[in-house]
């Protein structure tokens, strides 16, 4: 018989707070991590691509940029973030 479940598929993993994310930043560059949600904050230090970082909030849009905390360091760019299946 026709049921839902077989023509579902499921929902790609998506960034959420208290998740795992991985950086990809590309070409062996490197994340910088904020002070706070946008571009004129401080960046305090840079996630190494392929670095696992723990989300600790988000996200936030400022600068046209979605921003997710990063547990004890700092705000990232959504964009160069991707879940990770804990």
């Amino acid at each position: 018989g026709w049921a839902v479940e077989n023509y579902l598929s499921p929902l790609p993993p998506s960034l959420e707070a208290g998740g795992t994310a991985r950086v990809n930043a590309g070409r062996n560059d490197c994340l910088n991590v904020r002070s706070g949600a946008g571009l004129s904050a401080e960046s305090t230090t840079c996630l190494a691509d392929g670095s696992s970082v723990k989300l600790a909030s988000g996200p936030i849009v400022a600068d046209g940029i979605t921003w997710w905390q990063i547990e004890d360091m700092g705000w990232a760019s959504g964009q160069y973030l991707s879940p990770i299946d804990d």
